[in-house]
């Protein structure tokens, strides 16, 4: 085994739920958590080590066998795992930050036998089709930010554009772990069963789309205040009309960064558990406000 790159996790800054709706989303890597190959020491670890990665294996075998994903080298792969490779990530699972895209670029990235300048959306369609494997259905966008290594810009689900994103921008992001994972799928049906409701979704048109892509189009050219005070009005349209995804311990700290000059909290993802994502435009205080929090702050090492 040679291969030791590292695999990020994936963190969507904007687009949650509004994506469905078809508006542009933004999701960058992060490398606080992420993970990379290993090898197991003794066969007695291995089965545990190595997860979902044999039924990874049987899936793409039987893929190929209706035609699908031929570039993947399933030989190589079969003959990884018998040597007792494994994938070792500290990505925390039911999080949102992509533990399964991860796991998917790398075994697409290792076992692959692609062009590396291969059509982007391409790309992302192949990878969600092999993690489809974990959890029944995929847009790509985890492993493909994880695969690249770079921020991605979705326009459109066939328009995609990979953006740069430096340590500047990330100086104002942080996370709140919420100690609890969630399933994606009850949360992403209940917004489909909201939008049944006219006025709720005109009020998505209208009013969160439009503020969701002129975040990311401050974010992106770097103006904070800005920023800040369009964070500030999502994150008030989300306590309003997404109450079910902000888990009820934490609707405290919501509001307090909601009523301060300094920090604001939205989803991150799908919500209900995981992390809740934050801007602030000032980490002391905002560390001070929300010191009960376990905080993460994006351009900070894990403590």
């Amino acid at each position: 085994m040679t291969n030791t790159k590292k695999y990020p996790a994936k963190l969507l800054l904007f687009g949650e739920y509004t994506i469905i709706q078809a508006s542009k989303a933004l999701a960058i890597p992060i490398h606080q958590y992420g993970g990379q190959w290993q090898q197991a020491a003794d066969r007695k670890t291995r089965q545990t080590l190595q997860l979902g990665l044999p039924n990874l294996l049987s899936y793409i075998k039987s893929a190929q066998e209706n035609g699908d994903l031929q570039e993947v080298d399933t030989t190589a792969f079969a003959n990884a795992l018998t040597s007792g490779d494994f994938f070792q990530s500290n990505i925390p699972q039911g999080y949102g930050l992509g533990s399964s895209g991860a796991v998917t670029a790398a075994v697409y990235d290792r076992f692959a036998n692609v062009s590396r300048t291969e059509n982007i959306t391409e790309l992302q369609q192949k990878l969600a089709f092999i993690e489809s494997c974990f959890h029944g259905s995929s847009s790509g966008v985890d492993p493909l930010v994880s695969f690249l290594n770079q921020s991605v810009l979705f326009h459109s689900k066939t328009k995609l554009e990979i953006v740069d994103v430096n340590d500047e921008h990330l100086k104002q992001l942080f996370l709140i772990d919420t100690g609890m994972a969630r399933q994606t799928e009850p949360l992403v049906q209940l917004f489909l069963n909201k939008c049944q409701d006219d006025i709720y979704q005109k009020r998505l048109g209208a009013e969160l789309i439009p503020l969701v892509e002129d975040g990311i189009n401050a974010f992106l050219k770097n103006k904070p205040n800005e920023l800040l005070d369009l964070i500030h009005h999502i994150s008030y349209f989300q306590f309003k009309y997404f109450s079910e995804m902000i888990p009820t311990d934490f609707r405290t700290a919501w509001l307090d960064c909601l009523n301060s000059d300094h920090s604001k909290l939205k989803l991150c993802g799908a919500g209900g558990g995981g992390c809740i994502l934050g801007f602030t435009n000032n980490p002391a205080k905002t560390k001070a406000l929300l010191k009960d929090q376990k905080l993460i702050f994006i351009n900070e090492p894990i403590k």
